[in-house]
């Protein structure tokens, strides 16, 4: 398991979505920044602390993801 499986693990969880719908953030991710780490295999101990620590932090994903989105929108508005 790599770092980005772990993230598309996670963002699945926390919204609900399979997680092929929000696999293209990491993808989106990689590519915008190619110092990411996402490919970064993992040990099963270390993805499944990951995974823990990061379930701990559901309502700040939540909230990072909200943010994300109103900048979005916003952004576009002024295109």
């Amino acid at each position: 398991m790599t770092n980005g499986d772990v993230f598309i693990q996670i963002l699945s969880e926390v919204t609900g979505q399979p997680e092929e719908n929000v696999g293209f953030l990491v993808e989106l991710a990689k590519k915008h920044n190619p110092h990411h780490g996402f490919d970064k295999e993992l040990t099963p101990d270390e993805a499944q602390e990951m995974l823990q620590a990061l379930r701990k932090e559901k309502n700040g994903i939540i909230q990072w993801l909200a943010q994300g989105y109103e900048q979005a929108i916003t952004t576009l508005g002024r295109l």
